[in-house]
């Protein structure tokens, strides 16, 4: 039943964009240090489950042609360099840690909301 729901949806989207490109940060932490990397992030949530800048089109039934990439309904990694330092790395510990407490708040938004959308139903069947 939640699955239905319009905004239980886009709560489960919004925490599964924020697990992804936390993922994301990770790697670009782990890679601190690796000659050559280049910083990478998402692009900004948007609220269809996908991002801003994707041209892949969303398959509503399983007869439609698959169209963008199986393993994720986000769009490609942007490179986010602005800086690099003398080995060509670009990722920047400070940056990084922002991005990580910026999309700690988008997760906890992302729950807040699932739970706002459980309490609705359970008070509208009586069980609140």
């Amino acid at each position: 039943m939640m699955s239905n729901l319009a905004l239980a949806q886009m709560a489960s989207n919004m925490s599964a964009y924020a697990a992804e490109r936390h993922n994301v940060i990770a790697r670009n932490i782990a890679n601190a240090d690796t000659p050559g990397y280049r910083s990478l992030d998402l692009p900004p949530y948007s609220n269809d489950g996908a991002t801003n800048s994707s041209t892949f089109l969303k398959a509503t039934r399983s007869q439609h042609i698959s169209t963008g990439p199986e393993t994720t309904s986000f769009a490609r990694l942007h490179d986010t360099t602005r800086n690099t330092a003398q080995n060509g790395n670009s990722v920047s510990l400070e940056a990084e840690m922002i991005r990580m407490a910026e999309n700690r708040e988008n997760y906890d938004r992302a729950l807040a909301v699932y739970r706002s959308t459980t309490n609705v139903l359970r008070t509208s069947i009586g069980r609140g």
